[in-house]
This record gives structure tokens, sequence and C-alpha cells, in this order.
């Protein structure tokens, strides 16, 4: 128990700072193709709804303990033992899942109760003292003992994650929503559309995506559209070669983002999302690598270093297939690459 309410506390940190790109990651997990954010400042409340699957048993269990995420898909590359739903927990004063009819309720108030519910007060003293918890401190993670009601789901989103945030969060959600870029939908498998209410000037990010044949030779794997822009995307998959793994690790996936204009503003390292790992390049790059905690910066590991060998390579390709257009500067630029942006 207190080991996961240290890892909680752990993971809050973390992750701070890319809340809402953890929660739309979850709502793509489970197979979204929208999700509503709204803000209601009045009640300081936010609401992210999505059409997904609902909460499977295994999925209750994996946010009320951690490190069991129900993932099934051994080469799905995204996702991360259900971690990233917690960094919420830094935000909130109170936490609500209503998915299946079933409103799950997270406070500080519930897990005290709950904690002296399941320790007489010489217990906690003893665990109070040995684990040298500070008075007024209940260690217990927040997202463990939640208060369970049967609530009628009327709306189009099956599940609705509401945030009770602290005042002092405000600026900070306000912050995040404003850097969520049309470029975030490139890569995610299944979110068309995510819309705002209660914001500001904040536009709806809308993704159109269309499965190309490659008749087995190099190519494009699909066109997007996101909001007006048009992009080609190349897709490299495969196993990493001595990996004898048959999970996620044992594979890598990369994925480079061409841009009819053949340039980007955006010029960050995805994994799924932007790290903070900014790139010279004229196109995205997405790669499944291995971050740090934070998900902003690459580990030094030898899966990684695999797999950024296999992008060297994939960007060659990729420059040679622009070379079967008329002639042009486009093969040139793609290869194109400021030495002051490497990664270390």
């Amino acid at each position: 128990m207190v080991s996961s309410y240290n890892q909680e506390l752990e993971t809050t940190e973390g992750y701070n700072g890319r809340q809402l790109l953890e929660l739309i990651q979850n709502c793509d997990d489970e197979g979204a193709e929208k999700v509503l954010i709204t803000l209601n400042e009045e009640s300081q409340t936010l609401h992210i709804a999505n059409t997904g699957k609902a909460f499977s048993i295994k999925g209750y269990r994996s946010i009320i303990t951690s490190n069991l995420s129900p993932k099934d898909d051994k080469k799905k590359f995204i996702g991360n033992k259900g971690l990233g739903f917690r960094s919420i927990v830094y935000w909130a004063n109170e936490i609500q899942i209503h998915s299946n009819d079933i409103l799950l309720t997270f406070s500080d108030d519930i897990r005290e109760k709950g904690y002296n519910k399941l320790f007489s007060p010489e217990e906690r003293a003893i665990i109070e003292r040995e684990y040298s918890i500070k008075k007024g401190i209940t260690p217990v993670p927040i997202l463990a003992i939640p208060r369970i009601q049967e609530v009628e789901n009327s709306s189009e989103f099956t599940t609705t994650i509401s945030i009770k945030y602290k005042e002092e969060f405000l600026s900070d959600i306000h912050d995040q929503v404003e850097q969520l870029r049309p470029e975030i939908l490139l890569f995610l498998h299944h979110i068309e559309r995510i819309s705002f209410v209660g914001f500001e000037d904040v536009k709806d990010l809308t993704c159109k995506k269309k499965s190309l044949s490659t008749d087995e030779k190099f190519g494009p794997s699909e066109t997007v559209q996101v909001n007006e822009q048009h992009w080609q995307i190349f897709t490299k998959e495969g196993k990493i070669n001595g990996s004898g793994s048959e999970d996620d690790s044992g594979y890598y996936q990369l994925k480079l983002a061409v841009s009819e204009s053949m340039n980007t503003d955006y010029p960050y390292l995805f994994t799924y999302f932007p790290t903070k790992i900014e790139l010279d390049f004229p196109y995205i790059i997405h790669g499944t690598f291995d971050l740090d905690q934070t998900r902003n910066t690459l580990n030094k590991t030898a899966r990684n270093e695999k797999v950024l060998q296999e992008l060297v390579a994939f960007i060659v390709d990729t420059a040679k297939f622009y070379t079967n257009d008329e002639v042009s500067w486009r093969p040139f630029q793609l290869l194109h690459f400021d030495e002051s942006s490497k990664i270390d």
C-alpha cells in the first residue's frame, strides 16, 4: 500500500505537464473517434469525454492498481501500463469516471475514510511510525479506493473523465489546451476529432486518414489531412535484430509525415506525441523510442540505438522514393539536417 502510494506521487510528478496528452492517448487506446474536452470554470471542472470502448473490469482494475494495464495487442506500441492516467491526480481535488452506467469517484476524503476503516488507530500508528509517514498524510493512492454508484449515461460518449481541479492549475489547463497542435493527430490510431467547449479562440482538431496500397513497393502507407494540411505518411515496422522478446520491446515502428509543402514549423521528435527533442528536418518523425518518465527525452538504451539505425536507413529510402518524381529538390530536402539539432 505504501509502495503504491509513493509510486503514485512519483508518477504524478513525472507526467506533470502532459496530463491532456495522456488522457487523449487513453481515449485513442480505447478506439475513440471523437474526444470532447469541456472546461467549466464556475464549477472548477474539466471533462474529457470519448466515444471509445467503455471500461472493462480489467480497465477499472488498471486504474485502481497500477502496472496492470489490459492492453492485449503485443504490437500496439502505445500506452504505458495505465500510469499516464495517474498524472491527473496532480491537478485534482476529485476525479470521476463515468462509464458502463457506473460512476466511480475518487477524492482525498474517500481515501481517508477507507484508510480509517481498514486500519484501527493503533495499526495506523504502527504504519506511520514504521514508514515515517507525516501526520495528516493518508498513505493510500487516491485512485485505490473509489465510491461506486450506478448512474445512467444518456450521452453519445461512452466514457467521461471529470476532474475537479485545484484553482492554481487553471492556467496550466489553458496552457496545455493551447499547446494541442493539429499534428498530434498524425500518429494516433483512431481519433478523428477533438472538440473544445469553454475555451476561447481554441479551434477543434480534425483528422481524415486514407490507407494506400503500395503493392509491396516502398511508398506512403496513408495520406492524412489534419485540419487544412495534407500529409503523406511513410511507415516502417519490424522486429529488432537479436531480440527474442514477444512484447513491444522486441518490435519497433517508424513513421515520417511529409507535408505537401515539404516543410513544418513543428520540429519535434514524436513518440505518438511530441517530445521536447527538437530536430531540423522538413518533416515530422515518429518512432517507438524508450522515453524517460517525463515522456520528453530518450533513454540511452541499446533498443533506442537500434531504432535510430533503422531510422537513418528509412529516411534514405524515403528520399529515394521522391527521386521517382519529376526532377526536383525534394529528395535533397528530405536529407537536410542541421548539425546543431542532433540527438545526443
